[in-house]
């Protein structure tokens, strides 16, 4: 689902991306690169706050992860955001 979600967004289909990354943190809320995906998407829908919020869970569960650390820092500076890592999905 995140990789179908990480490819919908690359495709400029962003609501259908949320919708999709929603359903990824809700069923494994643990998982920081879903979280940082969910924030991409978000900021490019200009729902800030919410992007916001997304990627300092991202940080909550991964402290060292640059990625959600650099994507935070361009979403308060407004720059665009960089495409979310695309896992390898599971066959």
């Amino acid at each position: 689902m995140h990789f179908d979600a990480v490819l919908r967004l690359a495709d400029g289909k962003v609501d259908d991306a949320i919708k999709q990354l929603v359903a990824c943190v809700t069923m494994t809320p643990d998982r920081s690169g879903y979280w940082l995906a969910l924030g991409v998407a978000l900021g490019r829908a200009h729902r800030y706050d919410e992007a916001d919020q997304a990627f300092r869970t991202c940080l909550e569960l991964d402290p060292q992860d640059t990625l959600c650390r650099d994507d935070l820092k361009a979403l308060i500076g407004r720059r665009p955001l960089p495409p979310p890592p695309v896992e390898a999905p599971k066959l």
